[in-house]
């Protein structure tokens, strides 16, 4: 090792041992403060280029919800912090040395905190299943597009996956999706004689895809099909 070198890892070994404020990391690990910058979190060009922007959903998100979003910051020594409010009421917050690094952690924190809290306020949903066998939602499709309304979710797509047969006994496969700020809600129904009957019944298998992800929630009847 030549004598630059040394002097580097001298000097570096000094800053350490004299540094007593540490701080946990994982829970487990102490770490000197010299170590901070190179453990927060980086937001990368490579980063931002591959992933949607936290502070570009978190606005519409709440736009959708219909609420104000406001993000403050403040500086405290070398640390910037973003916190982030909603209606005017805190939310969450992040500090980092780069500005813009805290402003993208603490949106990131705040819509995962959100979107948690949105899908626990259950929507109250009445449903008639038939007693023929298939459990499919009567009315299923006019049923999801209110879920929607009332989620301020976009309007449910439909798509034929697959259509097979002769004219007189094709069979039609149906799919639907909504595209929320979140996620995406997919599902595919059974194959039916009809394209709204398919449609009905892809829209029937989402609503049911949403009670168990705990978006809704589900009071049936049963009614007695007399085709």
């Amino acid at each position: 090792m030549q004598y630059g070198q040394r002097k580097i890892v001298r000097d570096f070994t000094l800053a350490v041992r004299q540094e007593a404020d540490t701080v946990v990391y994982g829970g487990t690990v102490k770490a000197p403060k010299i170590f901070r910058v190179m453990l927060e979190p980086i937001v990368t060009l490579d980063v931002l280029q591959q992933q949607r922007q936290p502070v570009t959903m978190l606005f519409e998100f709440c736009q959708k919800e219909g609420k104000q979003v406001n993000i403050k910051y403040r500086r405290r020594r070398k640390k910037n912090i973003a916190r982030v409010y909603v209606d005017g009421k805190f939310i969450a917050s992040s500090s980092c040395e780069q500005k813009e690094n805290a402003k993208f952690q603490a949106a990131k924190a705040a819509l995962e905190k959100l979107s948690h809290s949105n899908s626990e306020d259950k929507m109250n949903v009445d449903i008639y299943i038939s007693m023929n066998g298939t459990n499919e939602i009567e009315g299923a499709k006019q049923k999801l597009h209110e879920i929607c309304g009332k989620k301020r979710w976009p309007k449910p797509t439909y798509q034929i996956v697959k259509k097979e047969g002769p004219s007189h006994e094709r069979k039609f496969l149906c799919s639907v999706q909504v595209e929320t700020v979140e996620r995406i809600l997919f599902a595919e129904g059974d194959e039916k004689s009809k394209v709204k009957d398919a449609e009905n019944s892809a829209a029937s298998s989402l609503i049911y895809e949403l009670q168990e992800s705990k978006f809704i929630k589900i009071r049936s009847f049963n009614f007695r099909c007399t085709s």
